[in-house]
């Protein structure tokens, strides 16, 4: 099936379009056990695919790819990197014991748990000075990082569980913030 589907955006788009698949593919196929044993490839997987997948979109709707897509990408793999080290954490004690090195292995939980959230704060700080310096994302755009922020405050005190579910629910409320200030162009 990907095989078809990446001869198809060849044929039907060009063949960027369908390297540009092929990452994903790889990503998908390795994960586990290989990809999945090591702190980097652990934690920033499935996140590289998503910013695979935005950018593979774009580029076969516009066969090209903007500064400002190349920046989303990065805010949402760094964002979803920091939220990945916190449910990595929820498998602390069993990741450990078949010697999985996720960061909370490698770093222990409380140290992992500073990494996590510096690295959705980066990402935080990147979609502000995105907002306000690229093209197509309004100033408003900035406000989706007042949300996920809002959210990442109420997940500080609570354990990986429940620090994982808000979290991940604070990605989507920072990208239907995000994409409402695109699509409304306020400001």
């Amino acid at each position: 099936g990907f095989l078809a589907a990446t001869v198809a955006l060849a044929v039907l788009v060009n063949l960027p379009a369908a390297l540009l698949t092929l990452p994903g593919w790889l990503i998908g196929f390795h994960h586990a056990p290989q990809l999945d044993m090591h702190p980097l490839t652990a934690t920033a997987g499935y996140p590289t695919g998503i910013a695979l997948a935005l950018l593979g979109g774009y580029y076969v709707q516009t066969t090209t790819l903007t500064a400002t897509m190349l920046a989303l990408a990065a805010v949402f793999l760094v964002v979803l990197s920091g939220i990945k080290v916190i449910d990595d954490a929820t498998d602390y004690d069993y990741d450990r014991s078949i010697g999985k090195r996720t960061v909370a292995v490698v770093l222990g939980p409380a140290r992992a748990r500073r990494v996590a959230y510096g690295l959705m704060l980066t990402g935080m700080v990147a979609v502000v000075v995105a907002a306000l310096t690229l093209p197509g994302i309004p100033p408003s755009g900035g406000l989706a990082a007042v949300a996920f922020l809002g959210v990442a405050l109420l997940a500080r005190d609570a354990g990986p569980e429940l620090a994982t579910k808000l979290l991940i629910r604070g990605s989507y409320v920072f990208l239907a913030v995000l994409v409402a200030a695109v699509w409304l162009g306020p400001l």
